[in-house]
């Protein structure tokens, strides 16, 4: 299965582009509510688009532990990351099925975004992710309801039509081929997740999930084009 990770990592990053990704990686880091010092778990860090945006609010001495089980991902996602200055991530190969290589109550905040769904058990990975959160520690839960990519990409044209963006214009028209691509991937997706290889929860029901390892619910909504649910949860 990681072949076809590998493969989405060739385009992926041209969401991270679009208007809709950029305000939900904006909100991740906004309600980290991160202080110096902190150890930050990136459960599923993909190509590594929070690790940038983390070192741009500047905060000092941050570490970030990021994990993937798509080489290629991280491959792109250490390239990206070469000239970070205040956050300092460590990339590492990990299967999020299986148990995680730390201490209990290791980390100031856990991050899983967009990768619940295409474990086999969110369930257990969610225990997991808990585990290792420190007591009054953060988590941050993004996990899509149903896939609509151009949903995404419509709400990202109406944000940038009419508004003298050229550049904006001129970016999305670059990354069309791209975009087409990651449209494709995500038609597998949902094929998948009809067949329950992958997992579209409520916002209910990822409530549920979270509340059932002891962890609190601080905030829940809709984001990302409302294709997804948003959880800031304390344990």
């Amino acid at each position: 299965m990681s072949i076809f990770w590998d493969f989405y990592a060739t385009c992926y990053d041209a969401i991270a582009l679009l208007i809709p990704y950029k305000e939900l990686m904006e909100r991740v880091c906004e309600e980290l509510e991160l202080k110096p010092g902190f150890k930050i778990l990136d459960a599923g860090c993909g190509t590594g688009t929070l690790e940038v945006w983390l070192d741009k609010i500047e905060i000092p001495n941050i570490s970030v532990e990021a994990l993937d089980f798509s080489q290629a991902m991280l491959n792109r996602a250490e390239k990206k990351c070469r000239r970070l200055v205040n956050a300092k991530v460590n990339f590492s190969y990990f299967d999020l099925n299986k148990r995680m290589p730390f201490p209990d109550d290791y980390f100031d905040r856990v991050v899983s975004i967009n990768v619940l769904y295409t474990l086999n058990d969110p369930e257990s990975a969610v225990k997991e992710l808990s585990r290792v959160l420190k007591n009054k520690g953060k988590g941050i839960f993004v996990n899509p309801y149903y896939k609509n990519f151009l949903a995404v990409f419509f709400t990202h044209i109406k944000e940038i039509w009419g508004k003298d963006k050229i550049f904006d214009f001129l970016l999305t028209g670059a990354i069309i081929p791209s975009l087409l691509i990651v449209c494709l991937i995500n038609i597998v997706i949902v094929n998948r997740a009809s067949r329950g290889k992958y997992h579209f929860l409520s916002t209910s029901e990822l409530k549920e999930i979270i509340e059932a390892t002891g962890i609190k619910i601080e905030k829940a909504f809709s984001c990302y084009s409302n294709t997804a649910s948003f959880i800031k949860s304390v344990k």
